[in-house]
């Protein structure tokens, strides 16, 4: 189950795609159980990483994006375990932005996906790839 707090369907949807291809590396999917993992993105944090001056005004040279969520397992109606993690990724910019934003929103949502799996669940950390 997925909730989000920001208007950005490629976070949402890589989240999730991290949380699900953990589990599944691990054959946590095969349970069936009554569980459910929710996974909640809150918010999503765009600042300049660099300023240089240019002409008349200064200009980014970099910008960092800050991630977090929120993962809880849910039994019954009821939260039987809570995390909430963040990660950031820095990109230069330059030409092809668009291109390199969305490359690293698609791996940070990714990681952000496999980690809150992992801890909230008490499954082993995946390695960072």
């Amino acid at each position: 189950m997925l909730r989000s707090l920001i208007a950005e369907p490629l976070v949402s949807r890589e989240l999730v795609t991290g949380a699900e291809s953990y589990l599944a590396e691990l054959g946590a999917l095969e349970d069936g159980g009554s569980a459910a993992l929710e996974l909640v993105v809150l918010r999503l944090d765009e600042t300049p990483a660099a300023v240089r001056l240019g002409g008349s005004s200064p200009k980014a040279s970099g910008v960092s994006m800050r991630l977090t969520a929120r993962a809880q397992v849910l039994s019954a109606g009821r939260v039987e375990a809570s995390a909430e993690l963040s990660r950031s990724v820095e990109l230069g910019v330059g030409p092809g932005m668009a291109l390199a934003r969305d490359a690293g929103l698609t791996r940070v949502a990714r990681l952000l996906g496999r980690e809150l799996a992992a801890h909230v669940l008490g499954l082993p950390t995946p390695e960072r790839g």
